[in-house]
């Protein structure tokens, strides 16, 4: 039977959509693609949901979800809306019945935010996935695999290093990435320092620049930098081993050498149509394979990579990193937080301020 899909949050049909504000297109392509019927898209804007129900025929625009979810009656739905309302939504849609999930990443905006999810969707026997659909593309696989298979040695660190200030949102992909290839390890804790910015995006402000060091139960670190020098030289994942380095680059010279293994036997840079993002041309490759996954997974009873539960481990070292910094100490794992650090008081620094006004 063909799984019926609706998606809530269409975001703008400007340049560039299938990405950052306009992630649904990514979601309606890509579950076309893996055989799933979208039926409808919800979106509080007007022109946001007939454009994006004129780019897919067969698409009913809503303005309000509940009524969506109710007329439809969709298998699958795609939570697209931005973070602070993921919770209410997710919630909502069990409570409408729906069955299954997939939540844009982050899963939401607190650790106890993320938990009532998961507690939510056991108690009533529904499928919630995250979609970090990077957990589906070559060069993060094969990063992987060179860590697992004892390429590079024994592992001794991990490596992020994000060239523009968006931890929360863009670096819980890289946070996602490295633990998939770190698994089966347990971060056991975080220390980290940001610094704030006015900015905002998608509700919240984010950093200037922060670093962060996660320790695992086994000694590895996992050692994370965001700020905003670009291009930056350094690759955006980077395994350290005692027999050589596995690193995946967010923006290669050539993007077709997006993964790169260094040890004693060489340097191998395998070309491949696949990139940090996406595929060279295909853009919704890596969303069309969590999707399908997720068909498979619908029909089978059997988990994905996506699954909620794999998503909870990054988000509470995303969480922790923030907590380490506003309260200036070490954060034990796993984080018991009600509320985003970001909305709780910090303190002041009066000398990283003025610094800050300076430059």
């Amino acid at each position: 039977m063909t799984i019926t899909h609706a998606i809530i949050g269409c975001g703008p049909s400007t340049e560039g959509k299938g990405g950052a504000h306009s992630i649904a297109y990514a979601h309606a392509a890509g579950a076309r693609r893996a055989g799933l019927r979208l039926v409808a898209a919800a979106s509080r804007n007007e022109k946001n949901r007939c454009d994006f129900a004129a780019e897919f025929p067969g698409c009913t625009p809503y303005a309000d979800w509940r009524e969506m979810v109710a007329r439809e009656r969709p298998r699958l739905v795609s939570v697209c809306a931005f973070p602070g309302d993921r919770e209410e939504m997710a919630l909502g849609l069990m409570q409408l019945g729906v069955r299954a999930i997939l939540l844009e990443k982050p899963v939401a905006t607190s650790p106890a935010a993320a938990r009532r999810i998961a507690a939510a969707a056991a108690a009533c026997g529904a499928r919630v996935f995250v979609n970090h659909q990077r957990r589906y593309g070559l060069p993060f696989n094969l990063w992987r695999q060179a860590i697992a298979g004892g390429r590079i040695g024994v592992l001794d660190e991990v490596q992020i290093n994000l060239p523009f200030p968006a931890l929360v949102d863009f670096g819980s992909h890289l946070v996602d990435a490295a633990l998939y290839g770190l698994a089966p390890r347990t971060c056991q804790s975080v220390q980290a320092a940001v610094e704030r910015s006015d900015e905002r995006y998608q509700g919240s402000w984010t950093e200037r620049g922060m670093v962060a060091s996660a320790v695992f139960a086994d000694g590895v670190r996992l050692t994370i930098e965001t700020h905003a020098r670009k291009p930056s030289p350094q690759a955006a994942l980077r395994a350290i081993g005692s027999d050589g380095i596995a690193e995946v680059h967010l923006d290669p010279a050539d993007p077709q050498r997006t993964f790169r293994l260094v040890s004693a036997a060489g340097i191998e840079a395998p070309a491949m149509d696949e990139t940090f993002h996406h595929g060279v041309v295909d853009r919704v490759i890596y969303v069309e394979r969590a999707l399908a996954d997720i068909a498979s997974a619908l029909a089978s009873g059997a988990p994905t990579r996506i699954d909620l539960a794999e998503a909870l481990p990054g988000f509470d070292i995303l969480m922790a990193c923030l907590e380490s910094a506003r309260l200036g100490r070490r954060i034990a794992l796993p984080l018991a937080q009600e509320q985003d650090p970001r909305l709780l008081p910090w303190a002041e620094v009066p000398a990283a301020r003025a610094a800050c006004a300076a430059g």
